[in-house]
């Protein structure tokens, strides 16, 4: 049912990237600013041909036509909700790559992942949230013998 396929759909993003970032992040000693991208952008029914793609959610790339603030480079009915999190998301982007602190002026602070386990959430309204699959991650990298 659906409570399976859900549950297939978060194995597969684990094992494919989350748990390979998560066990980098995990190991990496200097600042860290972590993210989880929310935002399911607006798909248009067709754009990926005959696949129903029209409850993918957040998905891999998906995020990149927010942080370089092109959300007109795709063909897709983009909300008010959808541009404020492209402006907020090219602007941490900006801040990062021209002083190593994504945070500045109008935007919610992001913490440094080490400061208290907080990751920024960004979707319509950018955020900090807590962590919340600590123990499946640590369980899988164990499967995976780190």
């Amino acid at each position: 049912g659906a409570a399976a396929k859900a549950s297939a759909a978060a194995l597969g993003g684990d094992l494919v990237i989350i748990n390979k970032t998560w066990s980098w992040i995990e190991a990496h000693r200097g600042p860290v600013y972590r993210y989880r991208f929310d935002r399911a952008p607006p798909i248009r029914p067709g754009w990926f041909g005959d696949r129903d793609v029209s409850e993918a959610g957040a998905f891999h790339a998906g995020d990149i036509p927010y942080m370089l603030d092109t959300l007109d480079a795709m063909p897709w009915d983009y909300a008010a909700a959808d541009r404020a999190c492209a402006a907020a998301a090219s602007s941490y982007w900006l801040n990062f790559v021209q002083t190593g602190d994504p945070n500045g002026d109008g935007l919610p602070r992001w913490p440094q992942w080490r400061e208290g386990g907080e990751l920024m959430l960004l979707d319509g309204e950018c955020r900090t949230a807590r962590e919340e699959d600590r123990e499946r991650q640590a369980f899988l990298r164990g499967l995976a013998g780190g």
